[in-house]
């Protein structure tokens, strides 16, 4: 069951076109992030959209599926956002403000 389609309109193509992605959550760790980060994860959708982000690959551990952590920024704040693609879904595990560290790591544009 998919918890929110997120439309965009991307401009970089020959002609500008709607941009679909389809997101979903366990309602249990959206929860446990609410109440830990306060931070839900349907305020965060867009920052997909950023095009600064940074995506690295999660290795610390084997979590038995790809991880990614991403830093965004979204409405002037960074974000630290981990998900994994699951088929056409983008799955989202964790999001929470990035702390100083991530913050600079965002900024230094590489």
């Amino acid at each position: 069951m998919k918890k929110s389609m997120y439309k965009s309109i991307d401009n970089k193509a020959d002609a500008p076109h709607h941009v679909y992605m389809e997101f979903d959550w366990d309602d249990g760790k959206h929860a446990i992030n609410l109440e830990k980060h306060r931070v839900d994860f349907v305020d965060v959708l867009a920052a997909f959209e950023d095009d600064h982000k940074k995506v690295v690959q999660d290795d610390r551990k084997d979590y038995g599926e790809t991880r990614y952590n991403m830093l965004a920024k979204l409405n002037g704040r960074i974000f630290h956002i981990t998900f994994t693609p699951r088929g056409t879904v983008t799955w989202l595990i964790s999001a929470r403000k990035a702390n100083q560290r991530e913050q600079k790591r965002y900024e230094q544009r590489s």
